[in-house]
């Protein structure tokens, strides 16, 4: 199956077609991914019919010794099918991918001169005389249709009272999946607090923060045999003990508490410890 062409891109050496070529380049686009969605299919039906093929032949070689040649033959015939297939597959797919560049690609071009509908769409929007606002700067009331730079067309929403992005429905549910992700790694949104009134040594607590945090404990050695004794989920995360040559010397421990995890702080011949977490 043919994938037909796109049509010409709009040419910025070329403002007098600009707006209609802007409109064909990005109306010919939903046909194209379809297209390449169909010789995807077309692949996937010659692949199962490579199967077919191939056991055709071996049925046949076991059938008859007399019709070996003719299994070879047929056997042959398979794997070319098979090796046009994966050609195909691999066209389908590099056309897919194109399909997804010549789309949404910024930054550079797709191919040669070429750029994406996006990128033309942000320039489109500025021959044709749509206002553009940076994302901090977008009116407060209703201006008409305008163009956010970096995230598209917007128009005014009567019920929320402020400017709605066209957004992909797919694309926005897998950014906000991955903005949950970040917001669980360690580090982000997290700061130091001080822990040291809420927490009493050899008592277990959890972590319920539902990520990792980072437990420091400081204090000064008072007496011989001093030592610092932290646990997770009753496993040994730190065990520090120091020489009596230390008294008077400051100390400390630092471990991490996956999430979930309880943890506890036991210490011996140590005062004046503070207790800070990072969480």
């Amino acid at each position: 199956m043919a994938i037909t062409a796109l049509p010409n891109p709009p040419s910025r050496s070329d403002p007098a077609n600009f707006p209609e070529r802007a409109d064909a380049f990005m109306a010919a686009l939903p046909g194209f991914a379809d297209e390449a969605n169909a010789l995807l299919d077309e692949v996937s039906a010659a692949v199962v019919l490579t199967g077919s093929d191939a056991t055709g032949a071996a049925q046949s070689r076991a059938a008859a010794g007399a019709s070996q040649d003719q299994a070879a033959q047929s056997a042959a015939e398979a794997a070319n099918s098979n090796q046009l297939a994966a050609q195909n597959a691999g066209s389908a797919g590099t056309s897919a991918q194109l399909a997804q560049e010549w789309a949404t690609k910024l930054g550079g071009p797709v191919n040669g001169n070429g750029f994406s509908a996006r990128h033309y769409a942000e320039l489109a929007a500025t021959v044709m005389g749509l206002p553009i606002f940076s994302p901090g700067s977008v009116p407060a009331q209703n201006v008409g249709l305008i163009f956010i730079a970096g995230e598209g067309l917007a128009e005014w929403d009567e019920a929320s009272g402020v400017y709605e992005v066209h957004r992909d429905p797919v694309l926005s549910a897998a950014v906000q999946a991955l903005q949950g992700k970040i917001a669980q790694a360690f580090g982000v949104g997290q700061s130091w607090q001080n822990a040291g009134p809420n927490r009493a040594f050899g008592t277990n607590y959890i972590n319920s923060t539902g990520r990792p945090i980072l437990i420091c404990v400081n204090g000064t050695i008072a007496a011989a045999s001093a030592s610092y004794v932290c646990t997770t989920n009753g496993r040994f995360a730190v065990r520090q003990a120091w020489p009596d040559s230390f008294i008077g010397g400051s100390v400390g421990v630092t471990f991490t508490v996956p999430a979930g995890d309880t943890f506890s702080i036991s210490q011996t011949g140590i005062s004046g410890t503070t207790w800070f977490e990072y969480r």
